[in-house]
């Protein structure tokens, strides 16, 4: 009797949990066709600047683009994300040109999202925003992604579209060159990408992030 009682928790926990996986994976495509796009500061910036926000303050300009790509091999449901941004020059960020994969969570309603990189990605970034022309890629061709780029992502449904936080993550500063706590929270909605990061030393300070900027707003370009 007492097995019994033991054993009976763990199964029901176990079905609830398969129940959850196999409802998000609707959830997973309904995130995936949201994220899909272009998203741009423009606006946040522009307004910046006619605020008179003092200049280490102002949100520069950065754009993001996420493409769904056909990698049967690697995922059901891929994305190939990039960043681009101009903080007094024109930069693609390499750390950030990640091949993400989403698949159902645990919990009711949650997508994770696991970033990895192109072993070759110089030879693949002149189609950074031609995903389509990267399908059909395998495994072997990826690595695991570096920086705070290598974070895995949490999404969640909200009221008005996804909420996004990251797993916890101790990264290797790829501009501090140090060990940093790095965290990521996110917000998606049909209208816009809000981000704000930061990656934190011993003390929990900052070292590089939006912790004085406040969060980024990027908003839908198509």
């Amino acid at each position: 009797m007492n097995r019994l009682m033991y054993v009976l928790p763990v199964f029901f926990a176990l079905l609830a949990s398969g129940e959850s996986f196999a409802s998000n994976r609707g959830v997973v495509e309904e995130l995936a066709g949201l994220l899909a796009g272009e998203f741009e500061s423009r606006d946040q910036m522009a307004k910046d600047l006619a605020n008179g926000v003092p200049e280490d303050q102002r949100h520069y300009w950065v754009n993001r683009s996420f493409q769904k790509v056909d990698a049967p091999k690697v995922g059901e449901t891929i994305l190939i994300g990039s960043t681009e941004y101009n903080f007094r020059k024109w930069v693609f960020d390499f750390n950030e040109f990640i091949v993400w994969t989403l698949t159902p969570g645990e919990a009711v309603d949650t997508v994770l999202m696991s970033p990895r990189r192109f072993k070759d990605q110089e030879k693949r970034v002149p189609f950074a925003r031609e995903a389509w022309k990267l399908a059909g890629f395998a495994p072997e061709d990826l690595e695991a992604a570096r920086g705070g780029a290598s974070c895995e992502i949490v999404w969640k449904r909200s009221e008005n579209g996804f909420i996004g936080k990251s797993e916890p993550c101790r990264v290797m500063s790829t501009t501090k060159g140090k060990i940093l706590d790095w965290e990521w929270q996110l917000e998606l909605t049909d209208r816009a990408l809000w981000v704000e990061f930061n990656g934190r030393d011993e003390t929990g300070a900052s070292l590089d992030g939006t912790e004085k900027l406040g969060r980024y707003r990027l908003d839908r370009m198509n």
